[in-house]
Parts: C-alpha cells; sequence; structure tokens
C-alpha cells in the first residue's frame, strides 16, 4: 500500500496518520530519494499503556511496515501508581506481541506527590523524549481533539495571551528530532471505537479519574455540558486555534523565535543578546511554549524580562517556574529540569554500565556506537565498553594532547548543571568519549 492509498481509505485515523506524516517528512513518496530520506528518519511512538497510544502504537506499526520505516516505543515510568511497574510490563508485552516485534524502551522518573504533580510529570516525561529521540527520528503520540479543548480552557482560565491560546502544537522540534500529533483534529470518539471494534486491550490509570486534577475535573464535570449544548465544541476549539496559529505565524512578528534553529541544540537555549527591551516579556513567553512548557504568570514572566535585558555575559540568573528552574550561563538562558522530583535520576546517580551492542540507554539517554564510529573511533559492535558519569579528574586525549574534562566543559560552553548528566565512554582503563562532544583524538564540535 502507498501512502496514496493509505490516504485514501475510509479509516480517518489512518488518513490523519499519514497526511500528518506526509508533511512532517515533505511529500513522502513523491520521489524515490524523498522515500529513502523517510526510511532513515524512524518513527517512535510515546506509549503510556493506556487506550488512545496502544491505538497509535498500532496505526504506527501498520504504517511502518507498509513503508518500512524503523519504528520503536518509549513508556515512561513514573511510579506514581502501585500498578505502574506492571503497566511497563504490559506495554513490553504489547510490544512484542506485535506482528513485527517493535523495540520498547522503558525510562523510571522520579516524582513526589504535592503541588503541580501534573505539569511535573509531563517536564520528566517530556525531558525523556528529548535526552532519547534520534536524530531525524519523529516522536508520535496520541493527542487529539478533545485533548486541544481541554487544552484551551485549561490556558483561558489561567489568562494566557495569544501564544498560549495557540493550544497543543501539531508539530515541533524536539531534542535531536520531532515531535508529532497525527490525530489532533480528530475526536477521541474515533480512537475509542477503533480500539473497541479491533479489541485491543489497555490499561486503566485511575488518576484520570481523580477530580482533584484540574484536566479531570474539567473532562469530568465541565465538557459533557459543554458538549450536551455545542456538540462540535472540540472541533470548534481546534479550528480557533489553527487559525491563531496562522495568523500568528503570517504576521512574523518581530518578538518570535526563529522556529527553525540551526542546530538541534539552539532550541533548548535562548541567546540573551537577542532580547529588544521593548519586547523582551513576549520573546521569552514564545521561546518557554517551544520548549514545551507552561509560561509563568505574566507579572512574572515580565520581572524576568526586566532583569534579563541587559545582564551581563558573565552573570548568573536563576528563575522557579514550577517544575522546572530557569538558568543563565555565558549569556544563554536554558531550561533545568530539577532533580530528583522532575526527572529521571542524574548520571552521578546512576552506576556504570557496560555497553555491549550497538545501541545502549544510560542515565535516560540513547547512546550509539555508530556515533563513536562517525567521530573515528575504532570500535565495532563486539568492542568492550562502559559508560557511567565523570567522578573527577578524567582527561580525554583530543589531538595527541590529553585535555582535563573541566577544560572541555568549559570549551564547548556545557553548563555545570548538565555536566552530570554527559555520558563517558571508556575501553578498558582509558576514555575514549565524552559523549555527544568528543572521541579520543578527535574534536566534533
Amino acid at each position: 500500500m502507498t501512502l496514496a492509498n493509505l490516504k485514501t481509505t475510509h479509516d480517518k485515523l489512518a488518513q490523519a496518520l499519514a497526511a500528518a506524516l506526509e508533511t512532517a517528512v515533505g511529500a513522502v513518496g513523491a520521489s524515490a530519494q524523498v522515500a529513502a530520506q523517510a526510511r532513515t528518519l524512524g518513527l517512535c511512538v510515546a506509549l503510556s499503556g493506556g487506550r488512545d497510544s496502544v491505538t497509535l502504537l498500532h496505526y504506527a506499526h501498520h504504517f511502518a511496515q507498509q513503508h518500512r520505516l524503523p519504528l520503536r516505543a518509549i513508556h515512561v515510568h513514573h511510579g506514581l501508581h502501585p500498578a505502574a511497574a506492571e503497566w511497563a510490563q504490559q506495554c513490553r508485552a504489547l510490544c512484542l506481541a506485535l506482528s513485527t516485534a517493535t523495540p520498547l524502551q522503558i525510562f523510571s522518573v522520579a516524582l513526589q506527590d504535592g503541588p503541580n504533580l501534573e505539569a511535573r510529570a509531563r517536564a520528566a516525561r517530556y525531558g525523556v523524549f528529548e535526552r532519547s529521540l534520534r536524530r531525524g527520528e519523529i516522536l508520535l503520540t496520541a493527542h487529539h481533539a478533545d485533548d486541544q479543548l481541554e487544552t484551551l480552557l485549561m490556558r483561558l482560565l489561567r489568562g494566557s495571551g495569544a501564544q498560549g491560546m495557540q493550544g497543543i502544537a501539531a508539530n515541533r522540534s524536539l531534542g535531536a528530532g520531532q515531535v508529532l500529533r497525527p490525530w489532533l483534529s480528530c475526536p477521541q470518539a474515533l480512537i475509542i471505537e477503533a480500539a473497541e471494534r479491533e479489541q485491543w486491550s489497555w490499561v486503566e490509570d485511575p488518576s484520570n479519574a481523580d477530580p482533584r486534577f484540574d484536566r479531570n475535573f474539567l473532562r469530568q464535570q465541565v465538557l459533557p455540558l459543554l458538549r450536551q449544548r455545542w456538540p462540535q465544541a472540540a472541533r470548534s476549539a481546534a479550528r480557533c486555534a489553527q487559525h491563531l496559529s496562522q495568523s500568528i505565524a503570517a504576521n512574523h512578528t518581530a518578538y518570535m523565535v526563529d522556529a527553525e534553529p540551526a542546530s538541534a541544540s539552539a532550541t533548548t537555549h535562548l541567546s540573551l543578546e537577542t532580547l529588544d527591551p521593548s519586547t523582551a516579556t513576549q520573546q521569552l513567553h514564545a521561546w518557554i511554549v517551544r520548549q514545551g512548557l507552561y509560561a509563568p504568570p505574566a507579572r512574572r514572566l515580565s520581572q524576568w524580562a526586566r532583569e534579563l535585558v541587559g545582564l551581563r555575559a558573565d552573570a548568573q540568573w536563576r528563575g522557579d517556574c514550577g517544575a522546572v528552574t530557569f538558568a543563565v550561563y555565558r549569556g544563554q538562558l536554558y531550561v533545568v529540569e530539577r532533580p530528583p522530583s522532575a526527572t529521571s535520576p542524574t548520571a552521578s546517580h546512576c552506576s556504570e554500565l557496560i555497553w555491549s551492542g550497538r545501541y545502549c540507554d544510560w542515565a535516560g539517554q540513547s547512546l550509539t556506537r555508530d556515533w563513536l564510529r562517525a567521530q573515528g573511533l575504532q570500535i565495532d559492535d563486539h568492542t568492550a565498553l562502559r559508560v557511567r558519569g565523570r567522578r573527577g579528574g578524567e582527561a580525554l586525549q583530543v589531538r595527541g594532547q590529553h585535555r582535563a574534562l573541566k577544560k572541555l566543559w568549559q570549551q564547548y560552553g556545557v553548563p555545570p548543571w548538565r555536566r552530570d548528566s554527559v555520558p563517558l565512554v571508556w575501553r578498558d582503563s582509558e576514555l575514549v568519549a565524552v559523549y555527544g562532544y568528543a572521541v579520543k583524538s578527535e574534536d566534533v564540535r
């Protein structure tokens, strides 16, 4: 089945998935060159184990088989429910039961009960996704039109501005890849119908019925009344958000942060030199939203803008917002996830790992030997390697000279809070790579 044929089927979910992926990879099937490019990208499903994500996995699996695309899934184990470990194993069983077994990576994050639990859990998940996505990979999430309606209502009640009222983005860059929400314009009823028709199995998270959470209150108490009066509420809200997004993009407002950064790393920081005193608040808001985060209240954001405009390049600054801390390093504003409550354990707390095979998952990051080989390290898939975080005193031979790790951090501008999370790769007793930055005898940036 070709992409064009898939789009003409009567299954609206299949049509939506095909259309979204076509847009994401640039008209797949239009030429052999573009089709080959699509096959190198790879798809990754954010799999919670719930009905929506399970349905998406089945559709993505069918699509990947038809177009010979690599497919894998990621499950984030929050540990907030006694059955969470069982849900993770159900996800693993589901992936293995597909006609072509789909690799599943399970990442555990540490979350404590308390305020802003929803926001902290979301920040933890997307932190995992950002660190795990491979270059060019497309992360698929099962957000639908009813999710969009909930989000818009939540942001309306929070007093969000035009940027926030664009709602959930259909796609955006994330880490080395991008996140794509192919069913954002589809009502959840279509997903429910497909899952029940095919008799797929999924898990039910009882926290989704807890009215203490704002979204659940809207879902249970408010939205049924809205739909009773206005049956097309979700579709209308999605259309409204799309119109607003298109209007903002068409205006090319001066304060908008470039949506197509020159490199993947550019999406994670904002240069303070680009802040204009007259529009700094809007610039900050736009950048924070592009990180997949909720912006702080307007008063706090305005205060941050005043503090950041004109800040010296060597000055330090930190700002807190819910589950996330923002910090300045060398004139760049970064997002800093708070350990341990909002992210997985830092690398300094992870034990040393024996790396066997082509890939390795360590401290919430996906490592590949292909990257090491591309930088000139002479290894194969069977070379004995070990991975751990820094312990102090490490040095790497770069261009014939031993460089202390501290000097490399400064050279590459790695912020202090990220240094513990950079994987160090060892062969026997020798450090051979600072993953993502340099390998023995080679400088890669």
